[in-house]
């Protein structure tokens, strides 16, 4: 499967991990008005991470209210206002859980999967 920026991470070894296989609802963290920068993954907006394989993927919560939590938590520069969800299936990319927080995952989305247009922005009331 060809993944987004892979040429930037195939030689970093065992990246991405393997994939998680199913179907995972997933939510992650954006600027309600501005998708567009909503789906950059760290490594292409600093340059020290750029060896970092975590950094290539996107980070997302399977877990609603862990992801509200994470919102409310970022920094004023990040100024992310609102979460999206997405239904990621094997054919959408990459995904696995990362780091120590069991809710967090790692997305690696395929070159076919558009982020902007598949994950919605959630409703106060959904």
């Amino acid at each position: 499967m060809n993944l987004v920026n892979k040429e930037n991470f195939e030689n970093i070894a065992n990246c991405p991990l393997e994939n998680e296989s199913g179907e995972k609802k997933l939510y992650r963290c954006v600027f309600k008005n501005r998708l567009n920068d909503s789906f950059v993954p760290l490594a292409l907006e600093k340059a020290k991470y750029k060896d970092n394989c975590l950094a290539w993927g996107l980070s997302v919560f399977k877990d609603k209210d862990i992801a509200i939590q994470k919102l409310k938590n970022l920094s004023k520069k990040k100024s992310m206002d609102a979460l999206a969800i997405a239904l990621i299936n094997d054919n959408h990319g990459f995904k696995h859980q990362s780091g120590g927080d069991i809710s967090h995952y790692t997305f690696y989305p395929a070159d076919t999967y558009n982020c902007i247009e598949e994950f919605k922005i959630v409703k106060d009331d959904e």
